[in-house]
């Protein structure tokens, strides 16, 4: 079974299908911080203001820099209008 899900290959977060526990390598990705089920987890680095692609649709942009791995549920994203 899968432990992420990415909808689109464009896609900058991947969603986890069970909880990922930080130094696992998932996907080409290292956790770097316990992400719950169903959080979404950063494919890449991303810089502030960098679009968060899921299902290759704008679903926000960082309000921060964000590290490869990152938790991206719970990092600063806002969504545009």
């Amino acid at each position: 079974m899968e432990s992420v899900v990415r909808l689109s290959p464009d896609d900058t977060v991947v969603t986890a299908v069970r909880a990922l526990k930080p130094g696992e390598t998932i996907d080409g990705i290292t956790v770097g911080q316990p992400v719950p089920k169903g959080h979404k987890l950063a494919r890449h680095a991303m810089t502030r203001g960098a679009p968060v692609l899921k299902n290759s649709q704008l679903i926000g942009l960082t309000l921060d820099d964000i590290s490869a791995g990152a938790d991206d549920h719970t990092q600063p994203v806002v969504f545009p209008h």
